[in-house]
């Protein structure tokens, strides 16, 4: 379901197998953008760039959005992603996966990187026609709070969806793309190496339910180079129980997914805010 968000912050530009190369092209062809709504000429190493600029209409509008809050871009569909009827079965975890990967996926928080897949034959041009970018009777404040959010998507690297899975059902579910402590302050610093380049990042999804019979649930599940980690959080300790009870049924299902190895599994029970010993309990699945 994090595919969406990898996909919009992998580059577009290729040069050969060299990573830093690659950079060095981007961080050209930012200043060139960066000029171009600037009205300015991009800076010329050892020439004195210091001339007085005015910003472009274009420009203002970056800054702005730049400048609004930090939480992150949030997903809100109008619909439910799945419409059941009151004798239907709940749906399995395939469909509610599939389901929430289109509602993220044509959202419009992507479309760039969508376009460049359509380009490359990687995509349908009737998946790009449905995201919002293409709808004509799109009102101009709604654009520009699509584009907020796009640029929200490229600086925190993270995205929050809230909706209903079926009628009455809520839930919050967030993604975001982590890089490794020391790799991200490096770049923070400037000091990026070929390491930290290669370092893959974590693409870490955290969940929330407010179950009718169960309670508050959430889980917070984390992906990093091929190794996942799983802990799940219910406020109430029979929930709790009955959770530990499914644990050995859970492992099982996770190990069998092709593209992951399972490397640990933790329950707790009891409110995190402020647990006691005598109500916050955990158990941790053993994976041999």
């Amino acid at each position: 379901m994090a595919s969406a968000l990898q996909d919009s912050l992998n580059p577009v530009t290729r040069i050969g197998e060299n990573p830093l190369g690659m950079q060095v092209q981007q961080q050209s062809l930012r200043n060139t953008l960066l000029a171009s709504l600037l009205g300015t000429q991009p800076a010329l190493p050892g020439a004195n760039n210091a001339v007085s600029t005015q910003l472009s209409a274009g420009a203002q509008l970056i800054q702005q959005a730049l400048q609004q809050s930090d939480l992150p871009a949030t997903v809100r569909p109008a619909n439910s992603l799945l419409s059941l009827s009151a004798t239907a079965a709940l749906p399995d975890s395939r469909q509610i996966a599939q389901a929430l990967q289109h509602s993220l996926s044509q959202s419009g928080l992507f479309y760039e990187a969508h376009l460049h897949q359509t380009l490359q034959g990687k995509r349908s041009s009737d998946s790009l026609l449905q995201e919002p970018q293409n709808q004509p009777s799109r009102p101009p404040a709604e654009a520009a709070s699509l584009l907020s959010q796009q640029l929200q998507v490229l600086e925190q690297r993270r995205v929050h969806w809230q909706g209903e899975v079926w009628p009455g059902q809520p839930m919050h579910w967030e993604t975001e793309l982590e890089e490794q402590g020391q790799a991200r302050r490096n770049k923070e610093d400037g000091r990026s190496s070929h390491a930290d380049i290669e370092a893959a990042p974590a693409v870490t999804s955290r969940l929330q339910l407010q179950l009718p019979a169960l309670g508050n649930v959430s889980a917070v599940i984390s992906l990093r180079e091929q190794c996942l980690h799983i802990r799940l959080q219910a406020d109430e300790a029979e929930t709790g129980v009955l959770l530990q009870t499914r644990l050995a049924k859970l492992v099982n299902a996770l190990q069998q997914l092709p593209a992951a190895r399972l490397d640990s599994l933790q329950v707790q029970s009891g409110k995190p805010a402020a647990p006691s010993a005598a109500s916050a309990h955990s158990a941790v699945a053993p994976l041999a």
